[in-house]
């Protein structure tokens, strides 16, 4: 079965992520709801803990994505930043600059996949209150004064 017809089974909470300059992007991986995971596994006709195996990304889900409603599969795409992680890129900038005063505009490259953490950080901070502890520990140990207070 082709990529195209299986995508078509799918409800999708967002688009393929791509360049700016158009293309798709090497780092994407689809997030599956367990209504996804089972039809991708009965159409593949592999076992699920062979995929777990296969597939990095098999055992996660999306909080956002509907947990398959009247078994509705669903699936949600994400990029490699998500995994590497934008604090990771933070503390890359701040290891090489000594300071965490990040321009809006920045992008830093962590594993070949280009992180706007300028932007991460503006949203951070603007909803600083909603962040997990661990989030703003992380983002604190960095000197980010705003996170340590919880707010902006």
């Amino acid at each position: 079965m082709e990529a195209k017809a299986l995508r078509s089974y799918w409800q999708w909470r967002n688009y393929p992520p791509g360049h700016n300059g158009g293309g798709a992007r090497a780092d994407a991986e689809v997030l599956l709801n367990t209504a996804e995971r089972q039809l991708l596994a009965g159409l593949s006709g592999a076992e699920e803990d062979v995929l777990a195996r296969a597939l990095p990304s098999w055992g996660q889900e999306d909080t956002k994505l509907p947990a398959g409603k009247n078994g509705v599969p669903s699936a949600a795409w994400r990029t490699g930043g998500a995994v590497a992680g934008p604090v990771a890129a933070v503390r890359q900038f701040h290891a090489r600059e000594g300071h965490a005063r990040v321009p809006r505009k920045a992008v830093e490259t962590v594993d070949g996949v280009k992180l706007k953490i300028g932007a991460f950080l503006s949203n951070a901070r603007s909803r600083a209150a909603k962040l997990s502890a661990e989030r703003r520990s992380e983002l604190a140990a960095l000197g980010l004064e705003w996170a340590a207070e919880g707010g902006a």
